[in-house]
C-alpha cells in the first residue's frame, strides 16, 4: 500500500483542490500530457500543471454538467442532462453531440465506445462511429449513479444512492458489489490503479477496495482535511 503522502495530483497544490472541492466537480488527467481537466456543474476549466490555462462554458440554458472522460486527438467526452457533448480541449469548441435516452452521468471512454450511466435506464455503451447503443446493465430505478471507470474488461460503478459499489463484466455481469455504510456513503469518483485495486471518492473519505470487493483500507479522510470528495484519476503510466 502507499504511503498517504504520495497522494497528489501531479503537482496540483493542496489549496487548490480544496477550493475545487467545495465545488460539484469532476475531472480526468490527460496522462500523456499531465494536463487536468476539471468540469463543473456550471463550466469546464482546463489546467495544466497547477496553473489556469483557460475556461469555456459548455453549459446550455437547463442543462447540467456531470462527468468528463478523455477521448483522443484532442477531445473529451462531458456527460449533461441533456446527453454528451464531444468538445475539443484546445480549442473550447463543441464539435459533436451524443443522445442518449437519458440524463447521462458517470461516463468513461473504452476502444471506440462510451460507457455511461444513463439514469432510469442503467449502464449502456455507445459505439463512437455509429452511435449505436446497447443496455450493458438495466436498471430502471431513478437513483444517482455518478461514477464510472473501465479498466482491463471490467467496469467499475459507485452507487451514490444507495451507498454501493459495483464491478461487471464488459457483457454486463455483475461480479461482485462492496456495501459498507459505516466506511462508504455517498460515493461518487472512481478509479482503477495497475493492479485491479479500486479507489473510491465518497464521503469524507476515499477508500481502496481489492480487486474482489472484500477488502478495504481508508487511504484519506477528514483528518487530512478531505471533506466531499467527488473526483479522483490514477495515472496508469507514471509509476
Amino acid at each position: 500500500m502507499h504511503d498517504k503522502s504520495n497522494y497528489r495530483v501531479a503537482g496540483f497544490g493542496a489549496g487548490f483542490l480544496k477550493a475545487l472541492s467545495s465545488r460539484e466537480s469532476s475531472f480526468c488527467l490527460m496522462e500523456k500530457l499531465y494536463w487536468l481537466i476539471v468540469i463543473t456543474r456550471d463550466f469546464s476549466l482546463f489546467i495544466t500543471t497547477g496553473r489556469w490555462k483557460s475556461q469555456f462554458h459548455a453549459q446550455q440554458s437547463g442543462m447540467d454538467l456531470f462527468g468528463i472522460t478523455y477521448l483522443e486527438k484532442n477531445l473529451v467526452a462531458i456527460s449533461t442532462s441533456r446527453g454528451i457533448q464531444i468538445v475539443n480541449h484546445q480549442t473550447g469548441t463543441i464539435v459533436g453531440n451524443v443522445p442518449t435516452n437519458g440524463e447521462c452521468r458517470g461516463i468513461a471512454y473504452n476502444k471506440g465506445a462510451l460507457i455511461c450511466w444513463v439514469r432510469s435506464i442503467g449502464i449502456e455503451s455507445i459505439q463512437l462511429s455509429n452511435f449505436s447503443t446497447k443496455t450493458l446493465v438495466q436498471i430502471k430505478e431513478n437513483t444517482d449513479r455518478l461514477g464510472i471507470s473501465v479498466y482491463r474488461n471490467r467496469i467499475y460503478a459507485t452507487d451514490y444512492s444507495n451507498d454501493a459499489v459495483s464491478c461487471y463484466t464488459l457483457e454486463g455481469k455483475k461480479l461482485w458489489q462492496f456495501k459498507n455504510e459505516s466506511v462508504l456513503k455517498f460515493p461518487r469518483g472512481i478509479a482503477v490503479d495497475n493492479n485491479s485495486n479500486v479507489y473510491v471518492a465518497a464521503y469524507k473519505c476515499v477508500i481502496c477496495l481489492s480487486s474482489d470487493g472484500k477488502k478495504f483500507e481508508k487511504k484519506l479522510s477528514a483528518k487530512e482535511g478531505l471533506y466531499d470528495p467527488s473526483a479522483l484519476h490514477f495515472d496508469h503510466i507514471k509509476k
